[in-house]
């Protein structure tokens, strides 16, 4: 392994940023050391990205896996577990988009932004709630990210399948993303009773969304949206695709906004930079 100082390794991240690498526990730091050895280069696979970083070609891709690999160090992820998620991360790019029909989907952001993100989600799930501001969040002003969000309910909870059939009710009447957040607000205390609450409380006919989802009228759709996602091996909620290959990365806004971005250039230049 080359032992590298902070500064040899950022470039001239260190100079305009500071070391975030210095500012790691020595483990940590010398996992990334590791990892940067022993990873190639996105500007030149030739090389390792310290050999990248050292002498070979310079471009903002590099420094980006870089801070990828602290960003992921810091998140807890050290040794083997490091580069297994990077080289995860980096290999989803390499992965043909799944075709996923997104003509009956509730989505937010242009029709024809640059980044898709589709999210399979389940209402009554702690972590899906969590995630629904972060993937908020990515829906921008700047018009480059569409967000779609997918059934996937769970057989362990007890309403999932309720809670997606009155969303696609409200879906139907353009009142799906206000049922949505409603919906997330109260995942411990649904009912019946409680999910034709929420509906009128959007603007819906009670009644209508009780007997849609008494009548299971939208249960088809509903495993229908599952189905196809275990076609795709999801098994969890939630599960996110961008432009649709698998996001791997830690739900958290900073990675989030990484994968974002690394997904406008790699469809800008048609991959990563080319070898010389």
């Amino acid at each position: 392994m080359i032992a590298l100082s902070a500064c040899v390794l950022l470039g001239a991240t260190c100079r305009g940023q500071g070391s975030r690498l210095s500012d790691l526990q020595p483990e940590a730091r010398q996992a990334v050391e590791a990892a940067a050895a022993s990873l190639p280069c996105r500007c030149d696979e030739r090389q390792s990205l310290s050999e990248c970083l050292q002498s070979g070609p310079r471009c903002a891709q590099s420094e980006r896996e870089l801070d990828l690999l602290v960003d992921l160090a810091r998140n807890g992820a050290l040794g083997a577990d490091l580069v297994q998620e990077a080289q995860g991360y980096y290999g989803s790019f390499g992965e043909a988009p799944r075709p996923f029909d997104l003509s009956r989907s509730p989505c937010k952001g242009p029709e024809r932004a640059p980044v898709t993100v589709v999210v399979f989600s389940d209402f009554e799930c702690p972590a899906c709630s969590f995630a629904r501001p972060l993937l908020d969040s990515l829906v921008a002003p700047d018009g480059k990210v569409r967000l779609c969000f997918r059934y996937f309910p769970l057989d362990s909870h007890a309403h999932s399948r309720q809670t997606a059939q009155a969303a696609e009710y409200a879906r139907l009447h353009g009142r799906f993303w206000e049922m949505h957040d409603l919906l997330f607000e109260y995942p411990d205390t649904l009912s019946l009773d409680a999910i034709v609450a929420l509906g009128a409380q959007v603007g819906l006919d009670a009644g209508e969304v009780r007997r849609a989802v008494e009548s299971d009228q939208f249960l088809a759709q509903v495993n229908g949206s599952k189905a196809e996602a275990k076609g795709y091996g999801v098994s969890a909620t939630p599960t996110l695709f961008i432009n649709g290959r698998p996001y791997p990365l830690p739900l958290d806004g900073r990675f989030l906004a990484r994968a974002v971005e690394d997904h406008l250039q790699y469809a800008a230049r048609g991959g990563w930079a080319p070898s010389p």
